[in-house]
Order: C-alpha cells, then structure tokens, then sequence
C-alpha cells in the first residue's frame, strides 16, 4: 500500500514536470518565431509598407532592446533588419537545444 502510494506521486511529480517542460518549450517557439519573423520584416523592409509589420516589429520592440542598447547593436546587417534583431534571433531559436540537452532524473 505505501509502495503504491509512493509510485504515484512519484508518476505525478513526473506528468507535472512534463507538462511544464512541454509549456516552457511552447512559449519559447512561439517567441523566437516572433523574433525571426521580425528579423524577416526588417531584411526584407516590410516594416513601412504593410500594418501587420509595423505591429509586429512595434510588439517585439521590447525583446531586442536590451542587446540593442550595446555597442554595435544598431548596426544594420540587412535592410533594416541590426545585428542586435539577429542576435536576438539566433538565442532564442538556440535556446531549446540547451533545455532539452538537461540530464533528466530518474
């Protein structure tokens, strides 16, 4: 009866930490697809022509601030598009390789 009881909570401690690496993983795809469609708008100059971009790029303002305000931040790679946008790109769509490179518990 105790064994039991221990196996289960243990088999929910592990659905609830699934789950939770699955949530996490979701929100940071979701992110760095808005980034990369951001870097796209901007190398492409998309930004002035279309609303959707210029909401786009107004919403994802606050994701590329912080490396923009350093040195060589705002210098323009393509289009419009700043090292600073790319950068920001490239962490966050390597970001899920480093979550699920973790060793797991067993």
């Amino acid at each position: 009866m105790i064994t039991a009881n221990r196996l289960g909570r243990r088999n929910s401690q592990l659905l609830r930490s699934q789950v939770a690496l699955e949530l996490a993983l979701t929100v940071v795809a979701t992110v760095a697809g808005l980034a990369l469609l951001r870097t796209l708008v901007l190398a492409f100059e998309i930004r002035g022509r279309t609303w959707s971009g210029s909401l786009l790029v107004a919403a994802t303002e606050p994701m590329v601030l912080p490396l923009g305000l350093l040195p060589g931040g705002s210098w323009q790679v393509f289009g419009t598009a700043t090292l600073a946008d790319l950068t920001t790109s490239m962490l966050l769509l390597a970001l899920p390789v480093f979550v699920l490179s973790r060793p797991t518990r067993t």
